[in-house]
């Protein structure tokens, strides 16, 4: 069994610490599916009669910054790297050009290695549930065609931000935070985390300098853990 790294350096087993907790939220892109290349094409796709420099500016930022809503980001790239300011309409039709742009692409999408096996040995204990940015009837929309709604009790999204979709699963469950632990691969996942007290398991590739907190923070590159 592999183990994970906690931040105080001791080893633990990471079945051992799972078998604690009763109630499983994931993020959806990074997490579950492979599907944040595709929202950085999207992204991009929006901005393509920009110069390249603008288009690379926008990359990045929602590269580094998965957690934050759409909507969000298109009013920040305007503002900060088109420097104009978008009105509603606007922001409507470009919101309406990304879905159209990522939805079949997202159905036909990878599954993160090792979720669906993950996912299927633990909705036999535990509660699992999804927290997401994409705006929630959209995102009902697309697990339930890749028939990954099996395995979710309910599914969270915007226009509700991820601290306050924690609150709420954590309030209906009337259970003790303890109880709890997100999976996210976000720095705003993890300050969700933080400013909800929940326990969080960041799913990312390379280590990185992590910020003092109270809960308990692990990483794991991915899911395939079970060999």
């Amino acid at each position: 069994m592999n183990t994970l790294r906690e931040l105080n350096h001791k080893f633990v087993n990471i079945s051992n610490f799972l078998d604690k907790k009763k109630y499983f939220i994931f993020d959806y892109d990074g997490v579950v599916v492979d599907s944040v290349h595709i929202k950085t094409e999207a992204f991009v796709n929006l901005y393509k009669k920009y110069d390249k420099n603008i288009q690379s500016k926008i990359a990045n930022f929602h590269i580094k910054n998965g957690g934050i809503n759409r909507r969000e980001k298109i009013k920040y790239f305007h503002k900060n790297y088109i420097k104009k300011k978008i009105n509603d309409e606007e922001l409507e039709i470009l919101s309406n050009q990304f879905s159209k742009f990522v939805h079949n692409k997202i159905i036909k999408a990878h599954e993160v290695e090792g979720i669906y096996k993950f996912l299927n040995f633990y909705i036999k204990t535990k509660k699992l549930f999804v927290n997401s940015a994409t705006p929630e009837s959209e995102l009902v929309k697309i697990i339930k065609q890749r028939g990954e709604d099996v395995f979710f009790k309910h599914i969270y999204g915007s226009p509700k931000s991820k601290f306050e979709n924690l609150t709420q699963i954590i309030e209906m469950q009337n259970a003790i935070k303890s109880e709890f632990i997100f999976f996210g691969d976000a720095k705003q996942d993890l300050e969700a985390s933080i400013r909800s007290g929940i326990d969080f398991i960041y799913i990312k590739k390379n280590k990185i300098r992590l910020p003092k907190a109270k809960i308990k923070i692990f990483f794991l590159k991915n899911f395939d853990i079970f060999k």
